[in-house]
């Protein structure tokens, strides 16, 4: 493998690596707001007295909600298909990495923390 063709590998998995984390953190940050947004309106439809508003603002509500489960499912899908560019690229790069990624699956070496940074000094 020439430089030229590692530093684009390395400059790919950079940008896969990134890709992941923020599709990861879109995820984490539109599932809050759009709870939010659904107890904000199951809020405002058992406030109003009447039913045919309260079940205007439910029908939207899981519109709403049916758009965000459509939508972060999608995202989800990018995420993965990142994760996997990225573990493929470590590979060619013969690189690897030694806690749980993408997968959440624990790795084959593990390699566990020194005593001393587990035991206090005053427990021994």
């Amino acid at each position: 493998m020439t430089m030229d063709a590692q530093d684009l590998m390395l400059e790919e998995l950079k940008l896969m690596s990134e890709d992941y984390r923020y599709r990861d953190q879109l995820m984490v940050t539109e599932f809050g707001l759009s709870m939010t947004a659904i107890a904000l309106a199951a809020n405002a439809a058992f406030r109003t007295s009447s039913s045919a508003i309260q079940l205007l603002i439910f029908a939207l509500t899981l519109v709403f909600a049916w758009l965000i489960a459509n939508h972060m499912t999608r995202i989800n899908v990018d995420r993965l298909s990142a994760g996997a560019r990225r573990k493929k690229l470590l590979g060619d790069l013969h690189m690897h990495q030694p806690h749980m990624g993408f997968e959440r699956k624990q790795a084959r070496f593990t390699f566990p923390a020194p005593v001393s940074m587990v035991i206090s000094p005053a427990a021994t």
